[in-house]
């Protein structure tokens, strides 16, 4: 037998698993968003925008706090997807990453209180990324997805 180019099973350089497509949704795309968001964790992580010729304080820090989040979007105009399909709505997003102060704050806080979810209209008023307090019609629509999901949406 020649060279199997990657075919034969026992091959030990055979063929990688084709790449999982990553959905990816950044907090722009959910500018006036009604978002219902699970906090899954809360961490301290290296900061690559730290520099250490700089002295350090609260834009140059060493370490930044970051959190991981489950999203469902309710309702909103989201961008198509990286290969260009409509992402349709209720739309989850598992494990996203933010490192956005504010988000990362009133998540911990959040935490904190036992809150297993929190549901918000994803707002920016200044230069920071806010979760605003939903209205009577938010609730309404948060209420129908979660009856008509199973007790956990990211499982």
């Amino acid at each position: 037998g020649g060279p199997t180019n990657g075919t034969d099973a026992g091959d030990p350089f055979a063929a990688p698993p084709a790449p999982t497509k990553v959905d990816r949704v950044k907090w722009g795309d959910l500018l006036n968003a009604v978002v219902l968001i699970t906090p899954v964790t809360t961490e301290w992580t290296d900061n690559g925008f730290y520099k250490p010729e700089e002295p350090e304080g609260p834009k140059n820090r060493k370490q930044t706090k970051r959190a991981t989040i489950n999203v469902v979007v309710l309702k909103g105009n989201l961008p198509p997807d990286e290969n260009g399909e409509d992402r349709e709505l209720p739309h989850v997003v598992t494990d996203m990453y933010t490192s956005a102060y504010s988000v990362v704050g009133q998540v911990e806080s959040a935490q904190k209180k036992g809150q297993k979810m929190i549901l918000a209209r994803v707002t920016r008023p200044e230069k920071s990324w806010i979760l605003a307090d939903p209205t009577e019609s938010d609730k309404k629509l948060a209420r129908a997805y979660l009856t008509a999901t199973p007790a956990d949406p990211f499982a």
